[in-house]
């Protein structure tokens, strides 16, 4: 019996995504071979993954499929807001790559939090 080999949207849409932020991050500079796009879990604004190119870690949120980046899903706000508090003594990551094309998605560092064991987006490139 052959094995039913399509994906579902929303496999699609990982893969998709993927590709486009594997490409936006080497357009940063950013090099190495890339992981897969990994979910994180308990997000409430977007789609949230991580991924890796060679040693550098990243969090990425996204648009979620179908959806527009109006009001809670626009994670291109999100990335502007935290690039405009860079500078400032307010703790935020730094976004390393964007992309406004729909469905957008922006891509920030991603350490271990020095705390306990878990993972978090609070740390600078």
């Amino acid at each position: 019996m052959a094995t039913d080999t399509r994906r579902t949207p929303a496999e699609l849409h990982a893969l998709d995504l993927q590709e486009r932020v594997v490409a936006g991050l080497r357009g940063q500079g950013y090099d190495g071979a890339p992981t897969a796009l990994e979910p994180m879990l308990g997000g409430h604004s977007g789609l949230t993954y991580r991924i890796t190119l060679g040693e550098q870690s990243f969090v990425v949120k996204a648009v979620p499929p179908g959806q527009r980046a109006i009001g809670r899903h626009d994670m291109l706000r999100q990335a502007r807001i935290m690039a405009a508090l860079a500078d400032t003594d307010v703790p935020v990551p730094r976004i390393c790559a964007t992309d406004e094309t729909e469905p957008g998605w922006f891509a920030m560092s991603l350490v271990a939090d020095r705390k306990s064991t878990r993972l978090n987006s609070s740390h600078r490139c």
